[in-house]
């Protein structure tokens, strides 16, 4: 009922913007002329096409040409014509309406087959991760369990202490995997807001690096940060996400004694962070391709992920009105370039700050 309701208002709005077309051409007909009067009857034919469609602009290019015909063509106030040239402008009016009108509506066509065959495509990649990255973790929980079950009574405490780290571990990392994955359905729907207070860039640098402190005990990490940061205008939680997802990009593509490199330094506009690792670094065809959701470069091949650290980072820094790159620097593996926004701080929390 309600869709019926709904073709019916997009057919009366079918009709009344011709009608409303005509108002307008005789206000204006002082000033413009008979010469803007089809090209305003074409305006509101595309803008009908554009809003409800194929049929309806249909009809809207129809009426216009009757109103057109019976009040601006000789003679006046008849759907007779006796003029050769009202008549050709009146067949090319309708003309150009119907092929405008049906090449927006292929148009929009098109693009709602494009979106279902990204979304399509979305989902067959989030099936494929799932399955892929969540069945070692699950395999190496099930057979440690099973075991432990089947054997509690012959295994020393050392390898049961040893199977519950493996439980544990691979719990953790299935927590994170499905973690990332919530955070960007969050993101994709707008769920997640953003929380922005005065933060310093060592303070959530410095909480990321002790978050990840397990995994960082044969690697050194070597932080430059220019003296005097300005104080940054952050969710201090998600950019410090930020920094956790590419220090462990940096770890699970590098080899475990690698080093990682974290430099910040400042311009007048921008705030700009840089984590690099000495890896393989990333191809320049795929600079771009890396930052798309479930994408993962060709040689990986440990499912440690699902393809969404570093989408993640995208979302975030673009919803702080900022950049992330990937760039290539010499004697270096992949170099990843945050670039955020210099807010001017409140002037009682630079005086606290000093």
């Amino acid at each position: 009922m309600i869709f019926k309701k709904n073709i019916c208002v997009q057919y009366l709005g079918g009709v009344l913007i011709p009608i409303l077309c005509t108002l307008l051409n005789f206000a204006l007909e002082p000033i413009t002329g008979r010469a803007t009067f089809l090209m305003m009857y074409l305006f509101g034919v595309f803008w009908v096409a554009s809003r409800w469609g194929y049929g309806v602009s249909i009809v809207a290019s129809l009426f216009s040409a009757l109103l057109f015909d019976f009040y601006f063509t000789t003679p006046v106030f008849s759907l007779w014509m006796t003029n050769v040239e009202d008549l050709v402008a009146l067949i090319i009016m309708i003309s150009v309406g119907t092929i405008t009108s049906n090449l927006l509506n292929q148009a929009k066509n098109a693009h709602i087959a494009k979106a279902k065959a990204e979304n399509e495509a979305l989902r067959n990649s989030l099936l494929s991760a799932i399955s892929h990255d969540l069945r070692t973790p699950l395999t190496r929980i099930i057979g440690v369990a099973t075991t432990l079950m089947e054997n509690h009574d012959h295994i020393p405490n050392e390898e049961i202490q040893e199977f519950s780290h493996v439980i544990f571990d691979e719990s953790q990392r299935m927590s994170e995997l499905m973690n990332k994955i919530l955070d960007m359905a969050k993101l994709s729907t707008g769920q997640i807001s953003i929380y922005r207070e005065w933060n310093t860039l060592e303070e959530i640098i410095g909480s990321a690096l002790k978050r990840l402190e397990k995994e960082l005990v044969t690697r050194p990490v070597n932080t430059k940060l220019s003296e005097s940061l300005p104080l940054i205008w952050v969710d201090s939680v998600l950019l410090e996400q930020v920094v956790v997802n590419l220090i462990e990009n940096a770890i699970k593509y590098t080899p475990s004694s690698s080093p990682i490199d974290i430099e910040a330094n400042f311009s007048r506009q921008y705030l700009t962070i840089t984590i690099s690792d000495y890896g393989i670094g990333i191809p320049q065809s795929l600079e771009n391709k890396i930052f798309d959701k479930f994408f993962r470069l060709e040689h990986e091949t440990e499912p440690n992920g699902v393809g969404l650290g570093l989408s993640l980072c995208r979302s975030i820094i673009e919803m702080h009105g900022g950049i992330i790159q990937v760039k290539q620097v010499p004697h270096k593996g992949a170099v990843f370039v945050i670039n955020l926004p210099i807010m001017q701080p409140p002037a009682m929390l630079l005086e606290e700050t000093v």
